[in-house]
């Protein structure tokens, strides 16, 4: 029997008409349950159920206390909402995760969440609060320098980081206006009359004290 089927065969005996007469132990195996049915559906791609179990396991670490299995629940809301492309609810749930995991001192888990908010950032194309994300994630793994996991954390945080996205480099703006608009028709016959041409059209973002003296 899977893990996720063992879940399911177990919650109905897990849940309670009067909750209060629930044992704590209970009701954290109850959550734990809801935690295994949430990833079988994320899996499964059933990313609206996947965030419904979360949010019972949330709800219910949240009534018990303990915030680290409160943390892991939110989390998985946030990751059942980024899949399916409900960014802005999938970014509320990271950031709820992330103040939960920096209250705890967990520091591991905080780099994790600020990691998951990156990528909700870079999934909408906010590449500049994506990496200002990813870069606190690096900073984190550098001050906690020493610990066993901050190798792997950094070689996840650096695999986050997009191989090219020009909208992090702000000359990519100026590159972008000489093509469409300075040059587009240009059709030099040597280097140098490109050069002459390029020369002279890069001359036009210089501040014009500077241009008089070029």
């Amino acid at each position: 029997m899977t893990r996720a089927a063992l879940a399911f065969a177990l919650l109905p005996s897990l849940c309670f008409a009067d909750p209060g007469q629930a044992s704590a132990q209970d009701r954290a195996g109850q959550a734990r349950a809801l935690l295994s049915l949430h990833q079988s559906a994320l899996t499964e791609g059933d990313y609206g159920r996947a965030a419904a179990r979360a949010r019972e396991a949330a709800a219910i670490y949240r009534a018990l206390g303990d915030d680290a299995g409160r943390t892991l629940a939110v989390k998985g809301v946030g990751l059942a909402d980024l899949y399916r492309g409900a960014y802005p609810e999938a970014l509320e749930s990271f950031e709820e995760a992330l103040a939960l995991a920096r209250v705890r001192g967990d520091r591991e888990g905080e780099i994790e969440e600020l990691n998951n908010v990156g990528n909700v950032h870079y999934y909408q194309a906010r590449y500049l609060e994506a990496l200002h994300a990813f870069r606190d994630a690096l900073e984190k793994v550098d001050e906690a320098a020493g610990e066993p996991w901050t190798a792997r954390r950094r070689r996840i945080t650096l695999e986050y980081l997009p191989g090219y996205a020009p909208e992090l480099n702000p000359v990519e703006y100026v590159w972008g206006y000489w093509k469409h608009h300075e040059l587009p028709n240009l059709c030099p016959k040597t280097f140098g009359q490109l050069s002459q041409h390029a020369r002279a059209a890069l001359r036009l973002f210089l501040p014009t004290k500077r241009r008089r003296h070029q």
